[in-house]
């Protein structure tokens, strides 16, 4: 064999090499991406709240909660949630060496707290948890596209899901929504103490 037919092939040898282990580790990147898909699929709001929040409830200042009507709701604690995340759906669209872009769609829910402000004074406590479940039902359905980076390094995966832009993601913008809502009312709490 001639020294270039050798060069050649020792330069094919590695080539393949090179993709076969680029592929390894993206089937695994993949396959723990797809984790959270796996646990949306399920339905089930504790094991979503673990895998998403390391948690089993998701937390809710208390002034927020009396206000709107969540606070000692005697159906669920994780009532909205658990509806909204009924109607969201989370694909795998890309994985990048340090981020893996999901595509989620959810309903639409960045109005929640603006639209129950102009009726409130219709809503009773007792009809608040029928009309939350007609509005998500009725929401309509919202595509994002969200980033979350991770690491993988001797085949421990650690990717991030706490970030803000993937809780608004899959809440359909409920969480910005709220972050909102609750800075309104800290404006409205110091205008008040100023006066």
């Amino acid at each position: 064999m001639n020294l270039r037919k050798f060069i050649v092939i020792l330069h094919l040898i590695s080539i393949v090499v090179i993709f076969s282990g680029c592929s390894k580790e993206n089937n695994a990147v993949e396959e723990k991406a797809s984790e959270v898909i796996n646990v949306f699929s399920t339905g089930d709001i504790n094991k979503i709240n673990e895998f998403m929040l390391s948690s089993d409830k998701v937390e809710m200042n208390q002034e927020l909660a009396a206000e709107f009507g969540f606070a000692g709701n005697s159906k669920q604690n994780n009532g909205v949630l658990e509806q909204i995340f009924k109607r969201t759906s989370i694909e795998i669209e890309d994985v990048e060496k340090e981020t893996i872009t999901y595509k989620v769609t959810a309903p639409h829910m960045t109005d929640l707290f603006s639209d129950i402000q102009k009726i409130e004074a219709t809503l009773r406590t007792d009809n608040f948890e029928d009309y939350l479940s007609e509005y998500i039902e009725e929401a309509k359905l919202s595509e994002t596209t969200v980033k979350v980076p991770y690491t993988m390094e001797d085949g421990e995966f650690n990717a991030d899901y706490k970030s803000q832009e993937f809780i608004n993601s899959i809440t359909g913008g409920l969480f910005e929504s709220y972050k909102g809502i609750y800075q309104e009312m800290l404006n409205d709490y110091s205008n008040g103490l100023e006066e």
